[in-house]
């Protein structure tokens, strides 16, 4: 928590230019981790669901990390911008188990 105040005053909260907090994505992660920590800790009712939902979003919390070191962030940006080739190799395996699995049912009958 601290943290996320020194820099908000340092840099300005939103309105203060280029270099404010809430302008870059990983900060704003760290925002949003760190008010549902404050949340979820300042809220000691066990009996309330949305609690329980608070504290399991808190697992971002190592996600922090990737804010302040550069290469761990541009592995996480590549492997994002990854995705959507693993998607397609995805489909194109799927496609092939199910002719061969079309192939192998009608060959071996059953």
């Amino acid at each position: 928590m601290g943290e996320v105040v020194i820099k908000i005053i340092a840099n300005g909260f939103l309105f203060c230019g280029d270099s404010s907090y809430i302008r870059s994505y990983w900060n704003i992660l760290d925002f949003i981790v760190v008010i549902i920590s404050v949340i979820s800790i300042s809220t000691d009712n066990k009996s309330l669901k949305i609690v329980k939902v608070l504290r399991m979003i808190r697992v971002l919390r190592p996600l922090r990390l990737i804010s302040r070191n550069q290469g761990l962030k541009l592995a996480v940006k590549t492997l994002i911008s990854a995705i959507p080739n693993v998607i397609n190799v995805a489909i194109v395996c799927l496609l092939f188990y199910l002719i061969f699995g079309i192939f192998f049912i009608s060959t071996l009958k059953g």
